[in-house]
């Protein structure tokens, strides 16, 4: 049953094998023929096998005229079907049909006394084609078997082709979800020139003209360019928007890329038309995408930084190379899948498919996420309050760090809401923002550095004039307005400075300046000291030191008599407490006096 019909045995009744000698084993032949008649048209073969004997009659069919022939008789039914599976069957579906036309196998299926179906594909011509088999048991007589083909490779190809078309559909409106980029987007085949057309706005389907599928895609758009881009661009858009244009940027480049202004509700917008090879094997089409660029060009122009605006574009709209990974959730149900996932990553811990998305993924979080990070995605990652992000403001977004390949990495969660077949489903998208996270960090880090820089003393170390006047401002505002607030003023100046630089030299003089400035910072180690002036160091206290004040003063005149006795460092201190003063300048002076 599996030869081709350039090795089919096609004989006369006078010259067919004969089969037995008791010739009434084949009296069904005419119950089986009239039966067999009926279902001729449709089926490429018959078979009326004997199941104790394995003997055979093949029929061949005339799909057009429904005329059934007989084309051989034979035996070793089964024995033939093994032999001839290497030669005449796709080798990927050899194995399935070696194990169905087994006589044990096939006595099993059929004691259900319901027919027995497998779909697999034959070569013809070096072709393989899908064929349907049905396998059913006499009624009348147990013994014998019909199995009949039919040639399905068209309906086959035709659902693959449909089922295609509906996964590009899914696919793009989910990254449309996420992006709110793109306008329509193409499959376009460049040979045929035919196209199909996925839109993300019903406003652009109107103003563009395109119907849903169609044919000479580029002649259409170059006539309708004319009437709906913007007539400064139209030179423009007709130079560059050839087929020759395109298919040898794609050759070359990899991808196609055109800005110009689109008339959308009468106003110029900026558009960018993005070109490509369609990928996943498919070497044939072509993705054309437009994407609404109006507002980064406007702000790339006003602020005259076109080469950066240009790299910060590429990056937004080169989806292939920021998401991670996309979920789908059904919301009625919780159940997931992973649309896609870089190599090596295991987005959010998750399999491929399951059920109870928003548990799963909090349960697994811990060797997905990092683990400084795992507080912030369980409380902040719920059900609930993605939801209500979604619902308010359109989408849901979430940064922190996820564990890839070893590394913690900078992630952004981005949840958006579409509509398929009439049910609500999640869009979860996963984007690799780690080098942008860590140059901010990087910039946030330099400058911090710059300004403790302006706000240190370069001699002692301790805070300057500048950062002094910053405190005693916050403290003015708490003061004007009515805070209680608790503090002391040290004013602290340094005896001999003038005559130490005189007599021994500036050098001398600024070991004595470290060596004051750190007795000072001894005795008040839990408030900030500045250096107001050159020989003067001011210290503010709160907290533990103003509780202390006096125990603290005594250490200071401590100091200064055992330095006296020794001639060593000198630091007349004056302190006064806030008392409701005007301001901090008159705790200052009082401390002063």
């Amino acid at each position: 049953m599996c030869q081709d019909a350039t090795s089919e045995v096609c004989c006369r009744r006078e010259d067919a094998t004969t089969v037995g000698d008791d010739d009434s084993a084949w009296d069904t032949c005419k119950v089986f023929a009239d039966i067999a008649h009926a279902l001729a048209r449709g089926y490429t073969d018959l078979y009326y096998v004997n199941m104790d004997t394995d003997e055979l009659i093949e029929y061949h069919t005339d799909d057009t005229l429904g005329v059934l022939t007989e084309a051989r008789r034979g035996s070793d039914f089964f024995e033939g079907c093994e032999r001839d599976a290497k030669f005449f069957i796709h080798e990927e579906d050899q194995d399935l049909f070696v194990r169905t036309m087994k006589r044990d196998f096939l006595e099993d299926v059929l004691s259900s006394g319901k027919p027995y179906q497998i779909t697999y594909r034959r070569i013809k011509d070096d072709r393989p084609f899908y064929v349907e088999m049905t396998v059913t048991r006499m009624e009348d007589d147990k013994r014998f078997i019909v199995i009949a083909v039919r040639d399905i490779d068209e309906l086959i190809r035709q659902r693959k082709a449909e089922a295609r078309i509906q996964e590009e559909r899914l696919v793009y409106a989910r990254l449309h979800a996420l992006t709110g980029n793109f306008l329509v987007v193409y499959m376009v085949d460049p040979v045929t020139n035919a196209y199909r057309e996925f839109s993300a706005t019903d406003n652009f389907v109107e103003c563009f003209a395109q119907a849903k599928t169609g044919e000479d895609f580029f002649t259409k758009v170059r006539a309708e360019a004319l009437v709906f881009n913007d007539p400064q661009d139209h030179e423009l858009f007709l130079d560059a928007f050839t087929k020759d244009n395109i298919l040898s940027s794609i050759e070359s480049n990899g991808i196609f890329t055109l800005e110009y202004r689109l008339l959308i509700d009468g106003k110029p917008t900026y558009v960018q038309l993005k070109a490509a090879r369609r990928g996943d094997g498919d070497d044939r089409h072509i993705v054309i995408g437009v994407l609404n660029i109006d507002e980064l060009v406007q702000a790339r122009e006003a602020l005259q930084r076109i080469q950066r605006e240009q790299v910060a574009y590429s990056r937004i709209f080169a989806l292939s190379g920021d998401y991670i990974c996309i979920y789908t959730i059904d919301l009625e149900n919780g159940d997931y899948t992973m649309f896609s996932a870089a190599q090596g990553f295991e987005g959010l811990g998750l399999t491929e498919q399951g059920e109870d998305f928003f548990a799963i993924a909090h349960r697994d979080s811990e060797r997905a996420i990092y683990a400084e990070d795992q507080e912030l995605f369980n409380a902040m990652f719920t059900r609930e309050k993605v939801l209500q992000s979604v619902r308010e403001t359109g989408i849901y977004a979430l940064n922190y760090r996820m564990m890839i390949e070893g590394e913690a990495v900078y992630v952004c969660l981005k949840a958006a809401l579409v509509v398929e077949d009439g049910r609500e489903q999640l869009i979860v998208g996963i984007t690799n923002i780690d080098a942008q996270v860590k140059r901010d960090m990087e910039y946030a880090h330099d400058l911090s550095m710059a300004r403790m820089k302006a706000s240190r003393d370069s001699l002692t170390g301790v805070k300057n004039r500048s950062a002094y006047l910053d405190v005693e401002a916050k403290l003015n505002r708490r003061i004007q307005e009515g805070e209680d607030v608790k503090f002391a003023v040290v004013v602290c100046d340094l005896n001999n400075l003038k005559q130490t630089n005189d007599s021994f030299g500036h050098l001398a003089g600024d070991m004595l300046l470290k060596d004051a400035c750190a007795i000072i910072c001894r005795v008040f180690k839990h408030s900030p000291v500045f250096r107001v002036r050159v020989d003067e160091f001011a210290v503010i206290s709160m907290g533990h030191d103003y509780n202390h004040m006096d125990e603290l003063m005594d250490r200071m005149r401590q100091s200064n008599a055992c330095n006296d006795a020794s001639g060593g460092t000198i630091i007349a201190c004056g302190m006064a407490r806030y008392d409701r003063d005007r301001n901090v300048a008159a705790v200052f002076e009082r401390a002063d006096r």
